[in-house]
């Protein structure tokens, strides 16, 4: 077969199926046409300024029984104060004070010894030196002030003693130191006590003190 015989056959052949096709497209009924939408799109939104934290998984919320609530707080209010009845109430007592004033003398208080060294002070525990001074032309010692416990203790039960006790050493050149331990001294009043001393033998300018223990003074 030549080739135009076979040109002219297809052509034949390519306009029967055009017709059948357009026979068969009038003859099939019409499609609804269904408009195609096109997805929306989406503008990305900026980012914040500042990026929230991270948010913290809630956590569950367990009730409390009854016999575990918490009560309210109360206001803060100043402690009272209860005071002590009368009898039990405790005294503080005032200071109390005395006085002490010294007279050395010789030959059985006929000479007053002018110039000898006085020492006051305490023994014990609570040892000190309160004063030391020096006798006048008449043999005394300025009047000293010294504390004492109060008058008022020897009203009480139990209390013997509403006084305080001191020591004295007294010395003199050609004389034997005096040491007087243990006076008495009362609240308000003055205790002179009397110190006679006792001359040296010759040759002898050193020696221990003679010792008198609880002489009590003229009041």
């Amino acid at each position: 077969m030549q080739n135009n015989d076979f040109e002219k056959m297809m052509e034949k052949y390519r306009r029967e199926l055009l017709e059948l096709y357009k026979k068969n497209a009038k003859d099939a009924p019409a499609m609804p046409q269904t408009p195609i939408e096109s997805p929306p799109v989406q503008i990305p939104s900026p980012p914040p300024e500042n990026p929230p934290a991270a948010e913290m998984p809630e956590q569950a919320i367990t009730e409390t029984p009854d016999e575990y609530d918490f009560l309210p707080l109360e206001e803060e209010t100043e402690p009272v104060r209860e005071e002590a009845p009368p009898d039990e109430a405790v005294e503080t007592e005032p200071p109390a004070y005395g006085y002490l004033l010294i007279k050395a003398s010789a030959a059985q208080s006929a000479i007053p010894i002018e110039g000898a060294t006085v020492t006051v002070y305490t023994t014990g525990e609570d040892s000190r030196i309160y004063r030391i001074m020096q006798t006048g032309a008449d043999g005394k010692t300025e009047r000293l002030r010294l504390p004492t416990k109060p008058a008022v203790l020897s009203e009480k039960p139990g209390t013997n003693d509403p006084f305080s006790l001191y020591s004295v050493t007294v010395a003199a050149d050609g004389y034997y130191p005096i040491e007087s331990l243990d006076i008495p001294i009362y609240s308000d009043i003055t205790s002179i006590q009397p110190i006679n001393l006792i001359p040296l033998p010759e040759n002898v300018t050193e020696t221990a003190p003679i010792t008198f223990h609880g002489e009590k003074p003229n009041l």
